[in-house]
């Protein structure tokens, strides 16, 4: 295993007074990105000693395992540092924190993995040195990155951050909590084995993928990175005669990814319980983009081949966010998106609930790909008002519910708009009250988040803010 302990030289200790912390976690967090995005570029230059960034982090990590840039400290103040440091020392593994704000456009070009090679070669490591490096994400601390050398699929430490930033109990803890797991996971080897465990509790009562999902994927070519199945695809009408349930399987690591139509299909038509487990899996399924979402490049053998970029896992890699779209930003909004939709599986009572979940999913997918809209008027991430599990809506449309004099522009699907144009009444998703289904658009906006917004249709801010602030569970008792 490339986790076997080794011997750290004992070092001084800086004893520099604990920094200042923020008073609000979420404007700190906030305030480290808008700051990271402005401050990355400078980190790339030299200082004023003639050392370069890279120089500086590799002399820091020679004197503790825990190196934070003070853009980063509110997060992790600095008496954490030191006890965080301590436990990894007393595990003598070649276990090292690096948390540097990066952005696209730097020396790394926005890059931790670049970055942690960078540093490993000054602090001249051989090519298949042990190390496992937990980092931060291009958005920031909410969300981990975890790094070995050499990797394998067995890789402990790499996958205790997975672990660790699948499990939603954990989302909303400290820095220090969630470093101190992977430091306690790591040490005892039961990263891969949590992170099963993790995975397994999330989707169970799940469906199986098959075998033949399974050897889909192939291996791309990526150098032992792992790939999961790619979704079975089946037309809706031979889902609906032959009664076939379609799996929905794993996004390939970092693969652009939309919610299969099959998806919407079978939630539509099922019962209750089977949309809960969809649900669950969609949610899974994007936590787990959100592990990694880079996408390889066509050429990753070669670029792994050439000796001026030791330590590459066998790929180069491309954001999937478009160049015009703020990395930092759209995944801070997707992690928004996965934590609102773990709050409302987490308390979904009926139909509609889980229908949320869904929503929120497609909002974080489009806020993570840095989606562009694939029409003029129509909205990415936005499903259809009427019938959410229809998909994704086109533009909007003019409709007036009846019995009512005020027309609304409404996102809708296609097969909705054209049953509005031809003024039939759309298929629309329903709640029971008092003993008959009702659209869940009639509920009152004081007992319904869904129906205020419309599924994001419509109201102040985006679905996900709606369910941040505590509109879902404000209705709950209602």
């Amino acid at each position: 295993m490339s986790t076997d302990r080794i011997r750290r030289a004992p070092a001084p200790r800086r004893t520099t007074a604990p920094g200042a912390l923020l008073r609000g976690a979420a404007r700190g967090l906030a305030a480290v990105l808008l700051l990271a995005t402005a401050a990355a570029p400078a980190l790339a230059q030299q200082d004023e000693d003639d050392r370069t960034a890279a120089e500086r982090i590799a002399d820091s990590l020679r004197e503790s395992p825990v190196h934070v840039d003070p853009f980063f400290e509110p997060a992790l103040p600095e008496d954490r540092q030191r006890e965080l440091a301590a436990e990894i020392e007393e595990t003598g593994l070649p276990f090292y924190v690096v948390l540097v704000p990066v952005v696209q456009g730097d020396d790394w070009d926005g890059s931790t993995e670049t970055m942690l090679e960078v540093v490993r070669d000054r602090m001249g490591m051989a090519e298949n040195e042990p190390m496992v490096a937990v980092t931060n994400s291009d958005g920031g601390v909410r969300h981990l990155r975890g790094f070995e050398w050499p990797w394998t699929p067995e890789s402990e430490g790499e996958a205790a951050v997975r672990a660790v930033n699948l499990d939603r109990s954990s989302y909303n803890a400290s820095l220090y909590s969630r470093l101190s797991r992977i430091v306690e996971l790591t040490d005892a080897g039961e990263g891969r084995a949590e992170y099963d465990r993790v995975h397994e509790e999330l989707t169970e009562g799940m469906p199986e993928q098959t075998e033949e999902g399974d050897g889909a994927a192939g291996d791309g070519g990526t150098g032992g990175v792992s790939l999961t199945a790619v979704a079975l695809v089946v037309a809706p009408l031979l889902a609906v005669t032959a009664g076939v349930v379609v799996l929905v399987a794993r996004a390939r690591r970092g693969q652009r990814y939309q919610v299969p139509a099959t998806v919407f299909e079978v939630a539509r038509t099922a019962g209750e319980d089977e949309l809960r487990r969809r649900a669950r899996q969609e949610l899974v399924e994007f936590g787990e983009r959100l592990s990694d979402h880079d996408v390889p490049l066509p050429g990753a053998e070669e670029a792994a081949a050439e000796p001026s970029r030791p330590g590459r896992r066998g790929r180069r890699t491309l954001r999937v966010l478009r160049p015009s779209a703020d990395p930092g930003q759209a995944l801070h909004q997707a992690l928004d998106a996965y934590a609102a939709a773990g709050t409302v599986l987490d308390g979904a009572r009926d139909v509609p609930d889980l229908v949320g979940v869904v929503a929120l999913v497609a909002e974080g997918t489009a806020a993570l790909d840095g989606t562009s809209a694939p029409a003029p008027g129509v909205e990415p991430g936005r499903l259809c008002f009427f019938q959410p599990l229809h998909g994704p809506a086109g533009p909007r449309v003019r409709w007036r519910q009846v019995g009512r004099t005020t027309a609304l522009k409404v996102p809708a699907c296609g097969h909705c708009a054209d049953a509005v144009r031809a003024h039939r009444p759309p298929e629309v998703l329903t709640v029971r009250r008092d003993g008959r289904d009702v659209p869940y658009f009639d509920e009152p906006a004081e007992r319904s988040v869904w129906a205020a917004s419309g599924y994001g249709a419509f109201g102040g801010g985006s679905l996900t803010e709606r369910v941040r602030r505590g509109d879902f569970t404000r209705t709950r008792g209602r």
